[in-house]
């Protein structure tokens, strides 16, 4: 939960002040590649984020509209935010992902399943990577979804590096 926490306050300290404009930012940079973070969990952290006093919420009439509401950070909140960067900053863990345990396993497949197997699973990566460049080519000048979708392309490059290692030991 803390790292939804660090994620929306965040976003609100960047200048993101509505929920649906947290929600366009992480459906535009895909960042729930790495983020376990939906609509609902937005909204639910935005409020549990109010409650706690980290973000104050107020109430603005829309142009179009019902009223919405407007999220800023407060001192309480910049602390909280602060925390949280600092402390995933310093984490040792990393990265738990299906694909990596199964590249892990792979070598005991039958050869042309796995190999072919391997070859999908770059295909796929190839085509996520290819719509991610497509993603930050239209990001110009936001520096944090460049960065973000950036990480992502890399990460995704350094996946393809390591399955096409392992998909030497089936030719």
């Amino acid at each position: 939960m803390h790292h939804q926490k660090m994620i929306v306050l965040g976003l609100v300290a960047i200048g993101k002040k509505y929920g649906f404009e947290i929600e366009e930012f992480i459906a535009r940079t895909d960042m729930t590649r790495w983020a376990e973070i939906g609509t609902s969990t937005i909204y639910k952290v935005l409020k549990d984020l109010e409650q706690d006093g980290a973000l104050r919420g107020k109430k603005v009439a829309g142009d179009k509209g019902p009223a919405r509401t407007e999220y800023a950070l407060t001192a309480h909140g910049r602390r909280q935010l602060n925390t949280f960067i600092l402390d995933a900053l310093k984490s040792d863990r990393t990265a738990r992902l299906d694909r990596l345990s199964g590249l892990f396993f792979a070598p005991l497949l039958p050869k042309p399943e796995g190999a072919a197997a391997l070859e999908r699973t770059v295909s796929q990566l190839s085509h996520a990577c290819d719509a991610l460049q497509d993603q930050l080519s239209s990001n110009k000048g936001d520096v944090v979804a460049e960065a973000i979708i950036q990480f992502y392309i890399d990460l995704l490059d350094a996946e393809i590096r390591a399955i096409e290692k392992v998909h030497r030991i089936f030719k």
